[in-house]
């Protein structure tokens, strides 16, 4: 798991901000290489906007969203990847998902959504509007993310959450092991890894 932050996201600096190859490249600097099957979380501050503004987490008024009705996009601010950055992951890492704490993968200005195209055509998912990711760790937690089942559709609401990873495979691991010492089967020993995740999230 991979988390990603630049100042330059708050509105005071640059509302149309992108994450680019160079702050990627950057942060695996700080971090170390990103992992294979990470999920690229962009933090960008944006997600406190959501429930005190929901104007200013779209980067327009309220006249101007009424005004501009499907369109708004074309109106709208907010940060997200470029596609140099979405192409670079695709082409030199092994991910399994993206994460942004805005309303879309790619920025407001992207009319044509590169970053969507990229990441998505290369079978990479997306999550958009993730609530409180300030929470995490630049590295090392455990994202789930469990969509509803659609027919057809091209996305819909997901349940995500995460969770330190060095605790949930220690207790994951102890479940396992304990299933082996009683010669439980493969099927009961995911069960119980499962049970176990779950009565760490609740």
């Amino acid at each position: 798991m991979v988390i990603f932050s630049k100042e330059q996201f708050f509105p005071s600096k640059n509302r149309d901000a992108t994450v680019d190859v160079e702050d990627l490249t950057r942060w695996e600097e700080e971090y170390g290489r990103i992992p294979d099957g990470a999920v690229v979380v962009m933090y960008s501050g944006w997600g406190e906007k959501y429930s005190n503004n929901t104007n200013k987490y779209i980067g327009m008024t309220a006249e101007d969203f009424e005004a501009a009705g499907l369109n708004f996009g074309q109106s709208a601010h907010y940060p997200g990847f470029s596609e140099d950055a979405a192409r670079w992951l695709v082409e030199n890492r092994v991910i399994h998902g993206v994460a942004t704490d805005t309303m879309s993968l790619d920025h407001a200005p992207a009319t044509h959504f590169p970053a969507h195209i990229v990441l998505l055509g290369a079978n990479i998912w997306g999550l958009e509007n993730t609530a409180n990711v300030h929470m995490l760790r630049p590295k090392g937690d455990l994202i789930i993310a469990a969509p509803y089942k659609l027919y057809n559709g091209s996305g819909g609401p997901t349940r995500a959450f995460a969770l330190p990873a060095d605790t949930y495979r220690k207790r994951v691991g102890a479940t396992a092991n304990a299933g082996r010492r009683t010669g439980s089967n493969s099927f009961q020993q995911t069960f119980l890894a499962l049970l176990a995740a779950l009565r760490f999230l609740m």
